[in-house]
């Protein structure tokens, strides 16, 4: 097919022709673009609603974990107490045993490292074990015990004083009464 129209008028369909392929084209992508904007949408509303949902699970876990500890927390406070209330009445049972201790402690000179120290209250015997740092240093801790009247040595080996320093010791001890405050 020959086209005997004039080259101005070729020209002219030429560019329509173009234009209007131009417009499809721009009226296709601009379609396209919309509807991926629409589906990009419907995600971001999908992702925020299963957002909502995760995040009322995460805070459902978290609400039955914190009562889960508030419970444990609950039964070792109970339990506590009952320890406590156990220790206070054994305390009030057996109420000279820390004040006994006490004055043994308290006559112990200072380069006297004390290792054991134990106390049988219905027998009214205490055992007292350390080191001493040189023989006159055990020699006042024995002064110091006999001079407070309420505890007579019972048993004193003669080995303790046969080393010159560091010695290691043991002492027997009775008494007839509780020590008062």
């Amino acid at each position: 097919m020959i086209n005997l129209l004039p080259p101005h008028i070729k020209k002219e369909r030429r560019y329509e022709a173009l234009n209007r392929q131009t417009m499809f084209v721009g009226e296709l992508s601009f379609a396209v673009l919309v509807l991926l904007c629409g589906l990009l949408l419907v995600e971001v509303w999908f992702a925020e609603s299963e957002s909502k949902k995760i995040s009322q699970r995460i805070a459902g876990v978290l609400e039955r974990a914190e009562a889960r500890q508030t419970n444990q927390f609950q039964q070792d406070l109970q339990i506590f107490r009952k320890e406590v209330d156990r220790l206070n009445l054994n305390q009030a049972q057996k109420p000279d045993t820390f004040h006994l201790m006490q004055k043994i402690i308290q006559r112990i000179p200072r380069r006297i490292l004390m290792t054991h120290l134990s106390v049988d209250m219905p027998a009214k015997q205490a055992l007292l074990s350390g080191v001493a740092a040189t023989r006159s240093d055990l020699l006042a801790l024995k002064s110091a015990i006999e001079d407070g009247g309420v505890f007579h040595i019972t048993q004193f080996p003669l080995a303790n004083l046969l080393q010159e320093n560091d010695i290691k010791f043991s002492i027997s001890l009775a008494f007839d009464q509780s020590p008062s405050l």
